[in-house]
This record gives structure tokens, sequence and C-alpha cells, in this order.
């Protein structure tokens, strides 16, 4: 008899195209009616008894091999297996259900189709806040705060409507009407889980932006994606993994804990980080997780607060300063009557020697860098370091170059000569008072750049987000200087041949015009101002 419940099976699929899925539940329904037959077989029911009433429990399985030819590659349409296989029509009642699930499944959809367009159109509209409150409140908290309510109130919306989608109930015990009730739960849960991921990343990237120009913490925001990352998993096993049991739902109050703590340590971190004004700040959690830089000739670098004697045998004993710097201050200048370069990092003595400036002098050139080479894990920081470094008068003069690369230090570098200058930073104020004959090349984000200069350099360049630039020059300097912004806004005090506005970009032009400004912002303002004569 076990061989003709088999034979029935086949029957049933046999319009089914032959896949692992078709074949992984075809013989679990094959399973269970052999069970049960002889279970039956052992409550003293008769063979052929047993057989009827095991194939009665199959039900339905129109939908179920509808749905396997559709999800199959080259599979067509239903066939019409239960009038095939001889099994009764649905009841009176079970049509009433249908129709009812019908009905609210309609009028859920209808609603659906508002509730999504509501959504949608408050992601557009969430931007709104942070322009208006910039450009007419110039408040830079009301506008984040507004953006996220709105992002938050949309994705309640979504996640409300996936949610709220009429369950199916299921026609009876049969096999069949178990597998379509599981199959359709599954659905949903899955078209919740979709709608949730989309907001969920498309909330820790607005954090991510928000928090990373807020605080120009570049080199630690990267970890809100690893946040991210932690809350899609714990989601996604308290949306798709829905059942009944006390494990179940054990896991998923544990992994909701777990989702709460990650998104309150993101809104805790944005949150004190408004209200401080941007000094919110870790004082005790100073500890990083991932970090470091590595660079060449590391085993030649001396850590620590160090002086230097120049190599008088070369021909340009100093030809080049290169600064890499995270954090604290930085000062650079010259000193008269000073025989060696002093490298003086104060608040040290404390620190471990990996974590002290390293220098290293070769050949003309001198390197410092923030502390020791390599790549680091869960290492603690240092904290703010502030550097001074000191040069002999007689040999800043044969300088050719400055090349820093700056995180979030203010630096200020005094009474140096040069040919060029080339700095880097994301935030900080930078300062430089001398003369560069050449070319100046400064790119910041949000560190504002001022450079006091006995004449104008032949090229000066700078780019920036939101930095503001001052450019001091002698009334009798000549150049052609041009900012290309959004909304930021070129001014000057000295004497112009012509001043222009085109197409929202800015041309002025002073004596002969011989030498190149030329100024890229985003919304910062640069100004060019006249030096202060010494009679004044």
């Amino acid at each position: 008899m076990e061989e003709k419940l088999k034979t029935y099976m086949e029957q049933l699929f046999r319009d089914v195209p032959d896949s692992e899925q078709a074949r992984e539940i075809k013989e679990e329904i094959l399973q269970n009616i052999t069970d049960k037959y002889n279970d039956l077989l052992a409550e003293g029911k008769s063979e052929e008894a047993a057989y009827n009433i095991a194939i009665e429990g199959i039900g339905d399985l129109s939908e179920l091999i509808d749905s396997l030819k559709q999800n199959t590659p080259g599979g067509v349409g239903a066939a019409a297996t239960s009038a095939e296989a001889g099994e009764e029509e649905t009841t009176g009642s079970t049509q009433e259900k249908d129709s009812v699930y019908r009905e609210e499944y309609m009028e859920w959809k209808k609603k659906s189709a508002v509730r999504t367009a509501v959504a949608v159109m408050l992601y557009i509209l969430s931007i709104v806040p942070p322009i208006i409150a910039s450009e007419l409140m110039h408040d830079e908290v009301v506008g984040p705060c507004m953006m996220f309510f709105i992002i938050a109130v949309a994705t309640a919306i979504l996640v409300f409507n996936s949610m709220s989608k009429p369950a199916y109930t299921k026609k009876g015990e049969t096999v069949a009407d178990e597998f379509m009730e599981w199959k359709h739960n599954t659905d949903v849960r899955k078209q919740s889980w979709r709608s949730i991921n989309s907001a969920l990343w498309s909330i820790v990237l607005v954090l991510y932006f928000v928090i990373s120009f807020t605080t120009m913490a570049w080199h630690v925001t990267w970890v809100i994606f690893l946040l991210g990352a932690a809350a899609q998993s714990i989601l996604k096993v308290i949306i798709l993994n829905r059942n009944d049991t006390a494990g179940s739902r054990t896991v998923q109050i544990v992994c909701g804990i777990i989702a709460g703590a990650v998104l309150l340590f993101a809104v805790v971190f944005l949150g004190f980080h408004f209200l401080t004004k941007g000094g919110f700040s870790f004082p005790s959690f100073n500890f990083s997780i991932m970090g470091g830089e590595h660079y060449s000739n590391s085993e030649k670098y001396t850590a620590g607060n160090v002086t230097i004697q120049p190599d008088s045998d070369t021909e340009n004993a100093l030809s080049e300063i290169r600064v890499d710097w995270i954090d604290g201050t930085v000062e650079v200048s010259s000193v008269d009557g000073l025989r060696e370069i002093s490298i003086e990092e104060e608040g040290s003595a404390d620190m471990a020697e990996s974590d002290r400036v390293h220098s290293y002098y070769h050949n003309g050139i001198l390197e410092i860098q923030y502390r020791e080479s390599g790549w680091y894990f869960f290492k603690s920081s240092p904290g703010n370091k502030h550097l001074k470094v000191k040069i002999p008068a007689e040999l800043a003069k044969g300088l050719k170059n400055i090349d820093g690369d700056f995180v979030s230090s203010d630096v200020t570098i005094q009474n140096l000569h040069t040919d060029s200058l080339l700095l880097d930073t994301v935030s900080g104020e930078t300062k430089f008072t001398g003369t560069v004959l050449k070319e100046i090349d400064y790119d910041s984000v949000s560190g504002e750049g001022t450079f006091n200069l006995s004449a104008a350099p032949k090229e000066l360049a700078t780019d920036s987000v939101s930095a503001d630039i001052t450019v001091v020059l002698p009334e009798t300097a000549s150049f052609e200087a041009k900012l290309d912004t959004v909304s930021g806004r070129l001014s000057c005090e000295l004497p112009t041949n012509s001043q222009e506005k085109e197409d929202g970009n800015y041309y002025i032009s002073c004596g002969d015009g011989v030498n190149e400004f030329d100024f890229d912002s985003v919304s910062g303002d640069v100004g060019i101002r006249a030096a202060k004569s010494s009679a004044s």
C-alpha cells in the first residue's frame, strides 16, 4: 500500500518540472502521509481505510503546484490537479473565508499605496529642514533634528504598512493548507524585511554623513557602518525568524534589546554632539578600534623630543619639511640664532614610546609623524598632542617645500620662506605667515585657512567644503582670482581692475594679473585682504 501512496504522489506532481525544491516538498508530503497511514494501521484501521484517510489529509494542492510551476525555470500555469486526482471542491465556509480575505487584502492594498506614497514623499522632503534652518535661521541643530524626525516617521509608516497586511487563514488542517499559510506569512515577513532593510541603510547613510560633517571625525565615524550591519543582522532574525516557540521568542527579545542599544548609542552620540554644539567627546573613552598609518623607513625614525644637527656638508641642509598629524596643535617657526632643529611634543612624558612623535632627517628632508608606523587594532589613543618645530632662521631660507597632512589639528606656520606650500586638512584652523614663491595648494573640508603673504605666489589653489579662506597681500600685488562656488562669496580689499560674477562664479583682476588664484568652495567665503603697513 505504501507503493500505492508513492504512485499517487507521482501522479499529483506529474506536471511539475523537476527541481530540487519540488522533490523536497514531494518527499516531505509523502513521508507525512506514509507516517499517518502507518499510525492508522496501528490503531486498528484496515489498509483501505487508512489509505483513504491519509489521502484525504493531503487536501487541495493546486495552489502549491501552481507556485512550484511558476518558481521553476520553464514552468507554466497551474494544472487542474485537484480535479484529476478526484479531490472534492472547497466547502461554502471555505469560499466565505476566501472572500473575506480578498476583501481585506484589497482594502489593505488601497491604503498601502497611499502610505507608501506618503513615506516616499517624506523621505524626499527630509532634506528641506536642514536647508531652511541653515539659510534662514543660521541654526545647525534644528534642521538635522527635524530631518531625523521626518525620516523616523516615514520609516514607521513603511513598517506599519508591511506589518498590517492581512494574515492568511488556512482553510483546514491539511498539508496543503498548512503549506499555503506558511508561504503567505513568509512572504509578508519578507516584504516587511525589505522595507525595514531599505529604511535602515538610508538612516545609516544619513547618520554617517551628518555625524562625520558635524564632528569631522572621519577616521572614527566609519564605525557607523559596522553598527548598521550589526543592527541589520539582528533585525533580520527578529523579522524573518518568527514563530511561537519559547526559544524563538527569547531570541527575538534578546535581539531586540541589542538592536535598541545600538540605535540608542547612535542617537546619544549625535544628541550630545548637538547639545554641546560640536564639542562632544568621550573624555574617559579614549580608544580606537582600528587605525594607524604605515610609512617607509620607519626603523630609522626617532621617537620623542629631539634636536637635529643638519648636515652642513650638503648643498641645502634643509630643503623640505613633511608633517603628518592627527589632532592637537602644530607650530612650525623659524628662530633667529638657533643652531639646531628642535622637535618638541608637549605632554609626552607619560606616553608610551610608540605614541610619541617620530621624526627622521635625511638628505635635507625633515619628516615628522604623529606616532610609530603600523596598523593597529583595539589600541588606546594618546589623545591630543601638541607639536612645536623650531627651525634655525638660516636653514629656513633654503626651503623648497612644506608638505602637511592633518586631520583635526590647528596649524600655525610662522616666518618661513619656501617655494611651495602643500597642506591637506579635514578640520582645524590653519595660519601661515611668510613667503611662498611658486605654489600654494590648500585642501580642507571645514578648516579655515589664513595666508599672510609678503608677496603673491605664482599659483594659489584652495579646495574646500565650508571653510573660509583669507589671503593677506600687499596692496601692490598682481593676480587674477576665480571662485567656483555654490553659495560662497569672493571679496577683495585691494584695488581691482575688474570684478565680475557669472553663472555663480566670481572673477577679480588686480594689477597686471600675472599670478593665478583658483578657489573652489561649496559654501565657504574667500576674502583677499590688504596687508597693514608698519606705520599703522
